[in-house]
């Protein structure tokens, strides 16, 4: 178990990995930080935020920090990292640790820092700038955590299966898989519901901005509606959605173990 892992052996790793990242979590959290005081500026002087950009940067810096922050992996840049004294496991646990773990508590507690101070400011601007920023709008809703933890999985995974440009090729192949899906699922519905002289039409209802009503007319003012947004409120599908996330992601994390062990031999 010791050459697996040992408590006191990760933990000079740990201390030596957080003194060699600390640049990182500085220009990391000074770089938000920034953006964060530009877009209460804007909305004091001229209405304008820039919170959805403040946002998708913190997104982007979680989902794909291996990708920019990591040397490339190859025998060339990582033979020191090769030849630590600790275990694979202890490596990728604390590279885990710092993309999972580390990096996103640390930008979620800023931000909740930052609007905690903002909202005591008694300026009618900077108040409303602290609560468009706040969390609870914006974090959990729209299953955004799930999406963002999968997809971070995929880049990390992309990290360490590509040598080089490993953020433009998982970028790549994320895009083409989406393609696909898109296509797939167009040739679906048209094969259920088109042909020869029937008509598929797609509408968005005036009741509820949440469901989209598909009609499929035959010749006849008749139609049927999918129920999408009565399907994925479906518990049972909720469920098994948040399983096939947790499989994917904790499959994705296992992947890269291996990968990081093949590289090490």
């Amino acid at each position: 178990m010791n050459a697996v892992f040992s408590a006191d052996r990760f933990w000079k790793l740990e201390k030596r990995n957080l003194s060699l990242s600390r640049m990182q979590y500085i220009y990391i959290l000074g770089g938000l930080t920034g953006l964060y005081l530009l877009s209460m500026l804007l909305n004091v002087l001229v209405e304008t935020s820039l919170s959805g950009l403040v946002f998708f940067a913190a997104s982007v810096i979680v989902v794909c920090g291996p990708c920019f922050f990591e040397n490339s992996i190859n025998k060339h840049r990582s033979v020191f990292d090769f030849i630590l004294p600790v275990s694979t496991f202890e490596k990728f646990l604390s590279f885990w640790l710092k993309y999972v773990i580390i990096i996103p508590l640390s930008i979620l507690l800023l931000f909740v820092l930052l609007n905690l101070i903002t909202s005591a400011i008694p300026v009618e601007g900077i108040k409303e700038h602290a609560k468009a920023m706040a969390l609870s709008e914006h974090f959990f809703t729209y299953k955004i955590p799930q999406l963002i933890i999968v997809t971070q999985a995929v880049y990390m995974a992309g990290y360490f299966y590509f040598r080089k440009y490993a953020f433009g090729k998982t970028s790549l192949i994320l895009v083409v898989l989406f393609v696909l899906f898109v296509v797939a699922l167009i040739v679906m519905m048209a094969t259920m519901f088109g042909g020869g002289d029937n008509e598929l039409t797609m509408s968005l209802s005036s009741d509820s901005m949440e469901e989209n009503s598909v009609y499929y007319n035959k010749g006849y003012s008749a139609g049927r509606t999918l129920g999408a947004a009565d399907l994925l409120a479906d518990p049972v599908v909720r469920v098994a959605d948040s399983i096939g996330d947790i499989v994917a992601t904790i499959g994705l994390w296992i992947v890269c173990f291996f990968k990081l062990r093949e590289t090490e031999i």
